[in-house]
């Protein structure tokens, strides 16, 4: 989830176990223009969901760190000359 490490931080998010394979986020919600609090957001996850969206963010970095290497080696190479 993006911004949970901040959202956890302020206790802006609280986590409960529904079951042995779905878990509770809920989340609090603020007007931005007023700061006033609205309904809580609340969402299922499953470990099994995170894992797949784990694996597609780390295949991700890989790939970009795969061609932030080319780049740089091709800026040596160039300058090399």
């Amino acid at each position: 989830m993006k911004n949970y490490k901040a959202l956890k931080a302020a206790d802006k998010v609280t986590l409960e176990k529904v079951d042995g394979i779905k878990y509770k986020l809920i989340k609090k919600m603020y007007d931005p223009e007023t700061g006033s609090a609205l309904d809580d957001r609340v969402n299922i996850e499953y470990i099994e969901f995170l894992d797949g969206t784990i694996s597609g963010i780390e295949e991700h970095i890989a790939e970009v760190t795969s061609e932030l290497e080319d780049w740089e080696l091709l800026k040596e190479d160039l300058e090399a000359l």
